[in-house]
């Protein structure tokens, strides 16, 4: 499962006063890396990624992607 941190990501925008949440609550794009090909699935959704060693996500800034790995 991979979900985000958005307030980890908050410090890096600076003082409060000087920016509002837009950039936390974007979605992000991240790439998983696995040790072997594996097929994956993702739960929610029923994406299949098919068998592979690289996957390529987007992460909500509110929601986790759950993947099963074959």
């Amino acid at each position: 499962a991979f979900m985000r941190n958005a307030d980890f990501d908050a410090d890096s925008l600076g003082h409060a006063s000087e920016h509002n949440n837009i950039e936390i609550e974007k979605a992000i794009s991240v790439i998983v890396l696995l040790p072997q090909k594996r097929e994956a699935i993702e739960i929610q959704t029923g994406k299949s990624f098919g068998i592979t060693d690289k996957i390529s996500l987007k992460l909500d800034p509110w929601k986790p992607v759950i993947l099963e790995l074959r």
